[in-house]
């Protein structure tokens, strides 16, 4: 396509804003996933203080939603230090903690093997979202490339029980 730069990687192509003016039909996996969250707020006011957001995109799905994270960590891709964990741990057990919680079940943010996302964390996350939230829909948004080869892509839509 004429429209895609030539800065690859692996299979991955870029493209620059200047393209994604001229050629709206381009949906970068964030733009996807951000409006998957709208239509699923579609009838009913996005909780300013009250949407968790777990996506390697999530800073982008709150801008592009005009919503803001309920956690100091900037981004959960980028989770690192344990207050940070301990932070989201606290929110999802407390009554008084988010009231909804959108899942990007990309593979590389789930394995729970990885300096950013330590196994012991994502299970305590995974056993949080089973015990206080009911998953209420599933909405594919595409693949997602993860090392070697495409895999299919899924936001989980979570509402506190």
């Amino acid at each position: 396509a004429a429209f895609v730069s030539d800065v690859k990687t692996s299979s991955v192509s870029y493209v620059s804003v200047e393209n994604r003016n001229k050629f709206p039909e381009i949906q970068p996996n964030w733009v996807k996933k951000s409006s998957a969250v709208k239509r699923f707020f579609l009838n009913r006011p996005i909780p300013e203080n009250s949407l968790a957001v777990f996506s390697m995109w999530d800073y982008m799905i709150y801008m592009d939603t005009k919503s803001r994270t309920p956690f100091s960590a900037p981004n959960f891709y980028h989770t690192y230090l344990q207050r940070e964990w301990l932070e989201i741990e606290q929110n999802l057990a407390s009554q008084d903690g988010v009231e909804f919680v959108v899942v990007d079940d990309q593979f590389g943010l789930w394995r729970g093997d990885t300096l950013a996302h330590p196994t012991a964390n994502i299970l305590a996350i995974k056993v949080l979202l089973d015990n206080n939230f009911k998953l209420v829909e599933t909405r594919a948004v595409g693949f997602t490339w993860y090392l070697d080869r495409w895999m299919p892509n899924n936001l989980k839509f979570y509402v506190r029980k």
